[in-house]
């Protein structure tokens, strides 16, 4: 009886360990998981305040529409990856969203509606 008396705190204590560990880890990963998507998230967000700009600055510039609007294209293909990487952490009603709105952004700076 004195060992078994003995055996339950050390087991208990030993299951809290294990538990303790367990809702650590569970919080670590989910403060990773939000300083990733924050960067992820500034990142697109500091990208397409480039693209915007030299969008701009590319509409300005030139005069022969083809040429502009290819530069324009060429620009928002560079924004496309740090899109799809903000994708992942977003739901699906979220994705449509951020889709749309990069869409409008484009058509936005096409003058020519290409």
């Amino acid at each position: 009886m004195d060992i078994a008396a003995s055996l339950l705190p050390g087991m208990l204590a030993l299951l809290g360990g294990f538990l303790g560990a367990l809702l650590t880890r569970r919080t670590d990963y989910a403060k990773w998981l939000q300083q990733e998507r924050s960067l992820a998230f500034a990142t697109f967000l500091r990208e397409v305040l480039q693209v915007r700009s030299q969008a701009l600055d590319i509409i300005y510039r030139h005069t022969q529409v083809q040429q502009r609007d290819m530069e324009i294209t060429e620009l928002f293909m560079g924004l496309e990856i740090h899109k799809q990487i903000v994708r992942l952490y977003l739901e699906l009603d979220a994705r449509i969203r951020l889709d749309t709105l990069v869409n409008e952004l484009r058509a936005a700076l096409n003058p020519s509606g290409d």
